[in-house]
Formats: structure tokens, sequence, C-alpha cells
């Protein structure tokens, strides 16, 4: 979901959202060394995931974020309906 899909939300409904929403990391960050010590620096870019506590409730406000850098095979879960991005 997103600006375009919320603004197609019927006024009074809630849009839908899975019940979990996951990241699975494939990579590395660029400035942390890879599993087998090199650098990630030549490897394509790998931003974090910023997680906060806002949902999708109309007037509903972020208080909190969690920040989750990327590693390899690190896999990220979290409330479906909280608002997020890289």
């Amino acid at each position: 979901l997103d600006e375009a899909g919320l603004a197609n939300v019927p006024e009074g409904h809630e849009p839908g959202h899975p019940l979990v929403s996951c990241v699975l990391y494939l990579s590395n960050s660029a400035d942390d060394p890879s599993e087998d010590g090199e650098s990630g620096a030549g490897s394509a870019l790998t931003a974090a995931t910023l997680v906060t506590d806002q949902g999708l409730a109309h007037g509903c406000v972020a208080k909190r974020a969690w920040l989750c850098k990327p590693k390899v095979n690190r896999l990220l879960m979290f409330d479906g309906g909280l608002l997020h991005g890289v």
C-alpha cells in the first residue's frame, strides 16, 4: 500500500494490511563487512528499514521508530499495520 492506494480508501474505512510484515535481508549494508570478512562497499547498497509505531488510522502519528540494519539472513518481522520504509 502506498500513498496512491491510501487515497482510494473510502472515508470511514481502514485499508487492509497483512497481520505480519517481513523483510529478509539477502546482503549486508555497505558499511558492514560481509561474512567472508570483505567490505560490502563494492556491492550494491542495501539500506536499513525503518519501522514506526504509526498505524493507518486517520490522525495516527508516530511517537517511536526502530531502525533495522541489513545483515545476511536477518529476518525482520513486525505488525503489518505499522508504517515502514527504506
